[in-house]
């Protein structure tokens, strides 16, 4: 019992802490902690000020699922509504919708979006996105050692940058430096999110201004639309050219066969021998059978045409992109706070040190 009455002495000696002295320590250094609220507002304020504000723009779609069985899409949809998905089902169509954020954010996907038109919301600036990332965008200060570094290490690679800036297309392939910095500014303004459940895609996009953000999201929407288009059509398509190609073909051999006709049957309209007859025949044989062939590829590129329409996938638009009203960054005042916080609690740190040092176990 002895031993345990000790430990316990032991115990409540460490933990024990007079809050009323804390507080009176703190109160009588309030003048220190004013100046420091002073000196950290004007310096937070100085710091987040500069910062361009961001705006933000979202779309919203759903895009149509890959044709399948009434089954196994049911089965699908309940797969997925417990956030499991079907092996299944993929068979049928490779592309599924979680890939899209990937698709997204790839250098191809990026590439193609450097040359579409944007416009500020004042309209002081209208050109394509590359121009207005180039010249148009708004630098941090604390941004500005590592430009003027770039900006050094560029002047050693003057030669490579001025032939890529040269050319008329971007190869995603084979990125200079300069148009890889582009290329990630352009995905670091993009997000793209996708619903498990529902497969809903989500498009995100930030941007200093707000009608160019709300552009670039219904761009990133339209490019993945088409991407989507594309990937889905892309067997059919080929059919579709294959036997294009085939009907065309058949139809000069049909036009030059029925030219052969007419100009035999013309030059011996007279002529009643058995030969000429049979010449004849031939000739008219010749005809049938190249209009039978013209006859049949043209139909199996019609209905390739219409599997190119069936294969094409559906989008519902949930939420337009809408141009912003007010700024969603930086947070300036949550910004002030914090570090009004941090300071706050550096100072009780500071000010307390010597109570906290005194109490400390050897």
């Amino acid at each position: 019992m002895k031993q345990q009455d000790f430990y316990e002495e032991e115990f409540d000696d460490e933990i024990s802490i007079d809050f009323v002295q804390l507080f009176r320590e703190l109160y009588a250094k309030r003048r220190v902690f004013i100046k420091v609220w002073i000196v950290t507002f004007v310096v937070a304020s100085i710091i987040i000020l500069p910062v361009p504000p961001t705006y933000t723009s979202t779309v919203s779609l759903a895009p149509e699922l890959s044709s399948g069985s009434s089954t196994a899409s049911s089965l699908s949809s309940l797969a997925g509504s417990l956030g499991v998905s079907l092996g299944g089902s993929r068979n049928a169509d490779a592309f599924y919708p979680t890939i899209y954020p990937q698709v997204v954010g790839s250098k191809s996907f990026a590439v193609g979006l450097l040359d579409i038109p944007v416009e500020t919301i004042d309209s002081s600036v209208k050109t394509d996105l590359t121009t207005y990332l180039r010249d148009h965008q708004q630098t941090p200060y604390y941004l500005y050692p590592m430009q003027w570094i770039g900006s050094f290490m560029a002047l050693f690679k003057k030669g490579d940058n001025d032939v890529s800036e040269e050319e008329s297309e971007i190869d995603p392939k084979h990125l200079s430096a300069s148009e890889n910095a582009l290329v990630q500014a352009v995905t670091g303004k993009i997000k793209c999110d996708v619903d498990k459940k529902t497969f809903v895609v989500t498009i995100t996009v930030t941007d200093q201004d707000p009608l160019v953000c709300a552009s670039l999201a219904d761009s990133v929407r339209t490019h993945l639309q088409q991407f989507i288009i594309d990937y889905r059509t892309n067997k059919a398509r080929t059919d579709a050219e294959y036997y294009e190609r085939l009907t065309r073909e058949a139809n000069g051999k049909y036009q030059q066969a029925l030219a052969d006709y007419a100009a035999f049957t013309d030059a011996h309209s007279k002529i009643v021998l058995q030969q000429f007859k049979a010449k004849q025949n031939q000739y008219e044989n010749a005809v049938q059978i190249a209009l039978t062939a013209y006859n049949n590829f043209n139909a199996s590129y019609q209905m390739a045409l219409a599997k190119v329409q069936e294969r094409k996938p559906s989008f519902t638009v949930i939420d337009v992109a809408s141009v912003p009203n007010q700024a969603t960054g930086p947070k300036r005042k949550l910004f002030v706070l914090a570090m009004l916080f941090l300071a706050t609690l550096v100072t009780m740190g500071y000010v307390l040190r010597s109570h906290f040092l005194g109490n400390s176990p050897k």
